[in-house]
């Protein structure tokens, strides 16, 4: 038996839309420890993982480890029926394989979702040591890579002790944005060798959108030419990952 409350419909709708920018289904791993969900897009160059242990829920009962395969379009177009202030409830009967969700407020509405057929998709924790880490507003790191998409198609990441700077290059222009380590927007730096990388500017855009409409604060790992790890905090110590493979310019 598995009954998950949700007194937030809002955040765990952009949740459920986060995990779709990579990918259209998805595996999600019900304990009684929480629920988490890790997916790896379709070409293996980005991985989401979401954590939302069980306190983060208004009330979590999971008697038994189950693992349940969803389309995300069908969740997502029914978490929308559900107004943000209004509580979610989520049954899975082992039995039947399927998910009840119901919507209580004035009107209680129940939808019946039909699960997929596993797929078998363990995605390990990419282990790196990371070498340069920045902690900061979410809206500064948005803006910054929605400034640099009217340039080019890819950016870099350079990180000093002083500064972190992200870098783009188009056709005709070009682009520089910095943060000082006592920049207002950060709230953690910590650098321990000079690191720098370049991503693909598409794939990161679609992940600190969605990131952002979760969370108001993100934090950013990498080393040189090495998988940046963009994770953001969500409460009760859950939390919202992507890793993104870096861009290898041809010498």
């Amino acid at each position: 038996m598995f009954k998950a409350v949700i007194s937030d419909a809002k955040l765990f709708r952009n949740l459920m839309s986060a995990v779709s920018t990579l990918v259209e289904e998805a595996n999600f791993d019900l304990d009684p420890g929480g629920l988490k969900v890790r997916a790896m897009d379709p070409s293996h160059v980005a991985m989401v993982d979401l954590d939302l242990p069980k306190d983060a829920f208004q009330e979590y009962e999971c008697s038994q480890y189950a693992t349940v395969r969803l389309s995300l379009d069908g969740l997502i177009r029914l978490l929308k029926r559900a107004k943000p202030n209004e509580t979610i409830e989520i049954t899975y009967n082992v039995e039947t394989r399927k998910i009840e969700l119901t919507v209580k407020d004035e009107v209680k509405k129940e939808f019946r979702i039909s699960t997929l057929e596993a797929v078998e998709e363990k995605a390990p924790t990419p282990k790196i040591a990371f070498r340069a880490k920045v902690k900061m507003a979410s809206t500064s790191l948005k803006e910054i890579i929605e400034d640099a998409q009217a340039i080019g198609d890819s950016v870099a990441f350079e990180a000093t002790p002083e500064k972190f700077t992200v870098l783009v290059e188009g056709e005709l222009n070009a682009a520089r944005f910095e943060l000082d380590n006592d920049s207002p927007a950060v709230i953690e730096f910590a650098v321990d060798e000079p690191s720098k990388a370049s991503f693909n500017l598409t794939y990161l855009a679609d992940m600190v959108r969605a990131g952002a409409s979760s969370s108001e604060i993100l934090s950013l790992e990498f080393s040189t030419n090495m998988p940046l790890k963009l994770e953001f905090p969500l409460p009760q110590s859950g939390a919202l990952s992507y890793y993104l493979a870096p861009r290898i310019e041809a010498e």
